[in-house]
């Protein structure tokens, strides 16, 4: 007998509360989860929302080997999983989340969050004059494709490819 891994898809996604500073992670899918691990390599905070019935249980973290989480969700059978994090700004790395549904044989889907240096920034796309703010103007030996990567890997929200223009103008608020 040859037996196959089961496919199952998976929603999720990562959105940031700004007035809250945590980011909201919700993984659903159309079967039952058995559990689901996050672990990190960055110092990251957790929280559960209230209305979900899963059994939290954290390891020790081991920094040396930057794992400076790693917590199981027991969903009993729940198709959704909401999780509150909170990021450090100017901490970054990878969120994992292994997701195992409760299908036979056993099997675990890998999704990755990137946690930014800047991810407790959010883009706006209009500005508030009355407010302070910083400006980063940069000039040099370089294209206009180089620094949109670097801004693209700092800040979140930032769309894969340059704009066509020669100047662009984009805009974050922080907490």
């Amino acid at each position: 007998k040859l037996s196959a891994l089961p496919q199952f898809p998976i929603n999720d996604q990562i959105s940031l509360n700004q007035d809250e500073a945590w980011y909201t992670l919700a993984i659903e899918t159309q079967v039952p989860l058995d559990f689901v691990i996050l672990q990190s390599n960055v110092p990251v905070d957790l929280q559960e929302v209230d209305k979900s019935s899963a059994v939290i249980s954290y390891t020790q973290p081991d920094t040396e080997n930057d794992n400076y989480l790693l917590a199981t969700f027991r969903c009993s059978g729940a198709t959704r999983l909401e999780v509150k994090v909170r990021s450090i700004e100017g901490q970054y790395g990878v969120l994992q989340a292994y997701v195992t549904p409760c299908l036979e044989p056993r099997s675990s889907c890998l999704r990755q969050y990137q946690i930014k240096p800047l991810s407790l920034h959010q883009r706006v796309h209009s500005f508030d004059d009355s407010l302070p703010c910083n400006i980063l103007q940069m000039t040099g030996p370089f294209n206009l494709s180089d620094i949109h990567s670097w801004v693209s890997y700092c800040l979140p929200d930032v769309p894969d490819r340059p704009p066509e223009e020669d100047n662009v103008c984009l805009q974050f608020k922080s907490p």
